[in-house]
């Protein structure tokens, strides 16, 4: 009789710890297929990245260097329900500024897109969305929800965080 001998599979951790790191690295959909198609689909879902985070990263730089028109922007042009306008000027900054290069890294990246998902719903369904905003903010959320529900794919930084933990 021969003996085999083979490693456990890897095991994400338990607790509070172990549901956080499966929201924020857990397996996506493309972890189960085999490993060509899977880096070919990670390298749409960069592109996907990309395509999502440049308008965003976009306006964040143009809220930057016009900041002196935010806190009249948010109070008086769009104003958000419940939220001071400087509140929502530093908050909305700040995401557009981070939640892109985070998508663009693939660092946390389930979560920057659907930030970034739920900022397209916020100016589309909260601020007024028309005809003209429609055409922009439904494919951005599509892909924000896209990403969100598969992963930013093994060409991200979350591959990356996965492979190291679940090593351990």
């Amino acid at each position: 009789m021969t003996s085999v001998t083979s490693t456990p599979p890897a095991r994400r951790p338990g607790g509070l710890f172990g549901t956080v790191f499966g929201i924020a690295f857990g397996a996506g959909p493309l972890d189960r297929l085999g490993t060509v198609p899977a880096w070919a689909l990670s390298a749409v879902l960069l592109a996907a990245r990309v395509y999502l985070a440049l308008p965003f990263w976009r306006a964040g730089l143009v809220r930057v260097d016009q900041w002196a028109a935010q806190t009249y922007l948010f109070g008086q042009v769009h104003p958000l329900p419940g939220v001071p306008p400087l509140a929502a000027a530093y908050i909305t900054t700040a995401a557009e500024i981070a939640l892109p290069i985070l998508l663009v890294l693939g660092m946390l990246g389930r979560l920057a897109a659907l930030g970034l998902a739920a900022m397209a719903a916020t100016i589309y369904f909260v601020i007024g969305g028309n005809f003209a905003v429609a055409n922009e903010q439904f494919p951005w959320m599509a892909v924000g929800l896209l990403l969100f529900l598969t992963g930013p794919g093994r060409i991200s930084a979350d591959q990356v965080v996965r492979t190291l933990l679940l090593r351990r």
